[in-house]
Protein backbone atom coordinates (compact mmCIF):
# COMPACT_ATOMS: atom_id res chain seq x y z
CA UNK A 1 0.00 0.00 0.00
CA UNK A 2 1.62 3.31 -1.13
CA UNK A 3 0.56 5.57 1.41
CA UNK A 4 1.41 3.28 4.20
CA UNK A 5 4.92 3.54 2.86
CA UNK A 6 4.53 7.04 2.50
CA UNK A 7 3.28 7.24 5.48
CA UNK A 8 6.26 5.59 7.43
CA UNK A 9 8.82 7.37 5.28
CA UNK A 10 7.07 10.99 6.63
CA UNK A 11 7.40 9.07 10.36
CA UNK A 12 10.29 7.11 10.48
CA UNK A 13 12.71 9.43 12.14
CA UNK A 14 10.28 10.70 14.37
CA UNK A 15 9.24 9.51 17.79
CA UNK A 16 6.81 10.84 20.11
CA UNK A 17 8.78 13.36 22.61
CA UNK A 18 7.79 15.00 25.90
CA UNK A 19 8.23 18.80 25.17
CA UNK A 20 8.52 21.38 27.54
CA UNK A 21 4.94 22.49 28.77
CA UNK A 22 3.64 25.57 26.65
CA UNK A 23 1.19 27.81 27.35
CA UNK A 24 -1.30 28.74 25.33
CA UNK A 25 -0.24 31.99 24.00
CA UNK A 26 3.15 29.98 23.25
CA UNK A 27 1.23 27.41 21.01
CA UNK A 28 1.89 27.56 17.58
CA UNK A 29 -0.23 26.21 14.44
CA UNK A 30 0.21 25.58 10.86
CA UNK A 31 -2.58 24.85 7.85
CA UNK A 32 -1.71 21.66 5.39
CA UNK A 33 -1.12 22.98 2.13
CA UNK A 34 -0.46 19.69 0.54
CA UNK A 35 0.02 16.91 2.37
CA UNK A 36 2.30 15.31 0.38
CA UNK A 37 0.68 11.57 0.37
CA UNK A 38 0.82 11.42 4.07
CA UNK A 39 -2.67 9.74 4.80
CA UNK A 40 -2.12 11.12 8.09
CA UNK A 41 -2.87 14.47 7.41
CA UNK A 42 -5.39 16.33 5.77
CA UNK A 43 -5.59 19.33 3.81
CA UNK A 44 -7.04 22.57 4.87
CA UNK A 45 -6.63 21.29 8.63
CA UNK A 46 -5.17 23.37 11.43
CA UNK A 47 -2.80 21.54 13.18
CA UNK A 48 -0.26 22.17 16.32
CA UNK A 49 3.41 22.40 15.85
CA UNK A 50 5.88 21.48 18.49
CA UNK A 51 9.54 23.29 18.67
CA UNK A 52 11.85 21.27 17.18
CA UNK A 53 14.93 23.38 16.05
CA UNK A 54 16.70 19.53 14.84
CA UNK A 55 13.97 19.05 13.00
CA UNK A 56 13.60 23.03 11.55
CA UNK A 57 17.47 22.39 10.34
CA UNK A 58 16.29 19.48 7.89
CA UNK A 59 13.38 21.46 6.24
CA UNK A 60 10.57 19.32 8.83
CA UNK A 61 7.89 20.30 11.79
CA UNK A 62 7.08 18.23 14.60
CA UNK A 63 3.32 18.02 14.31
CA UNK A 64 0.62 16.92 16.59
CA UNK A 65 -1.81 14.92 14.49
CA UNK A 66 -5.11 13.02 15.33
CA UNK A 67 -3.48 10.44 17.44
CA UNK A 68 -2.74 13.33 19.98
CA UNK A 69 0.94 11.97 19.12
CA UNK A 70 3.80 14.01 17.61
CA UNK A 71 5.42 13.12 13.94
CA UNK A 72 7.79 15.12 11.47
CA UNK A 73 6.34 16.05 8.23
CA UNK A 74 8.13 18.15 5.37
CA UNK A 75 7.16 22.29 6.57
CA UNK A 76 6.60 22.18 2.65
CA UNK A 77 3.57 20.69 3.58
CA UNK A 78 2.60 23.78 5.75
CA UNK A 79 2.04 26.93 6.12
CA UNK A 80 2.21 29.35 9.57
CA UNK A 81 -0.78 30.61 11.35
CA UNK A 82 -1.10 33.57 13.84
CA UNK A 83 -3.83 33.21 15.36
CA UNK A 84 -5.53 35.07 17.57
CA UNK A 85 -5.38 33.91 21.26
CA UNK A 86 -8.80 33.06 22.47
CA UNK A 87 -8.28 30.41 18.74
CA UNK A 88 -4.56 29.48 20.33
CA UNK A 89 -6.80 28.20 23.50
CA UNK A 90 -9.34 26.44 21.42
CA UNK A 91 -6.78 24.32 19.66
CA UNK A 92 -4.17 23.93 21.68
CA UNK A 93 -3.41 20.25 22.30
CA UNK A 94 -3.16 19.10 26.12
CA UNK A 95 0.35 16.88 25.76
Amino acid sequence: MPGAQERHSARENASSTKSPKMTNSQAIFALCIDPAGAEDLEKGKVYQVLPDSAADEEGLLRVIDESAEDYLYPSACFVALDLPPKAREALTVST
